[in-house]
Order: structure tokens, then C-alpha cells, then sequence
């Protein structure tokens, strides 16, 4: 036994049972065991107590409205869309530039609208002011 390192320094005086550091080692390791946590139960909310409920005021009789008047592609009268129907309706149609110019907003989607309501719009190819082309928008009826 006094060859081996391991042997050498845990070798007991009085001639009794040799244990190695190992042994020891997974004694230590071994754990008391863990104390069960108890969890509480959830428990339901707490209902807020119920308040006086205020009394309502008679309601006020609703103003008559405006009957708005439409006009004959759908659209409100004196609308952007109504101004952009109209110049589409025209004898010449119109151009987006020229519907932007007059109501400060493209309206392309009015095209669409008047072709889901069953109107055929035309569309030509002008030259523009630069190497582009144009397109105009006439609505047929």
C-alpha cells in the first residue's frame, strides 16, 4: 500500500480500513431532503361593491339632418370625388394631373369606383411634358 499516492496519505497508524478521498466525496454529495413548498390556491377576485348608479337626463330629440344629395355616378355632390367624376365624364376626360390640380388630391381610386358600378372608362396614352406619357380617363356612359 505505500506505493500508491492515494493510499499513502489516508493510510491509517493503527493498521484499520482504508477509504479513498473518492468515497468521501459522494458521502458529502449526498443532500437532506428538501423541505415540500406549500403553494397557495388562487383565489377568486374580490368583487368591487356596487355603486349607486347615477340617473340619466332625458335624452335630447335628435336635429333633423340634411337629405345629402348625390350625384348621378353615386358620389356626394360638390365631393372630391364628385369634382373628380365629373372631369372623368367630361367630353375630353381628364388626366390624374389635371384632377390633382383642381381638387388638391389625386382621387385614382374614383376610377375604380366607376368601374365597379358598371361604367366603362376609356383610357388613351398622350405624350406629357417630359419623355413620359400620360394617361387620360374617360368615363363612358
Amino acid at each position: 500500500m505505500g506505493d500508491h499516492p492515494i493510499f499513502d496519505d489516508e493510510a491509517p497508524d493503527d493498521g484499520g480500513e482504508v477509504t479513498t478521498s473518492r468515497k468521501r466525496t459522494k458521502a458529502k454529495a449526498a443532500k437532506a431532503p428538501s423541505k415540500a413548498v406549500k403553494r397557495r390556491k388562487a383565489q377568486p377576485k374580490a368583487k368591487a361593491p356596487e355603486t349607486a348608479k347615477a340617473t340619466s337626463k332625458p335624452r335630447k330629440p335628435r336635429k333633423a339632418t340634411k337629405q345629402v344629395e348625390f350625384d348621378d355616378y353615386g358620389f356626394r355632390s360638390g365631393s372630391k370625388k364628385a369634382i373628380a367624376a365629373a372631369m372623368y365624364a367630361s367630353d375630353d376626360g381628364a388626366t390624374l394631373g389635371e384632377v390633382k390640380a383642381k381638387t388638391d388630391s389625386i382621387q385614382f381610386n374614383v376610377i375604380g369606383e366607376l368601374e365597379a358600378k358598371g361604367f366603362t372608362v376609356k383610357r388613351t396614352l398622350e405624350d406629357g411634358d417630359g419623355r413620359r406619357k400620360v394617361t387620360r380617363y374617360q368615363v363612358i356612359q
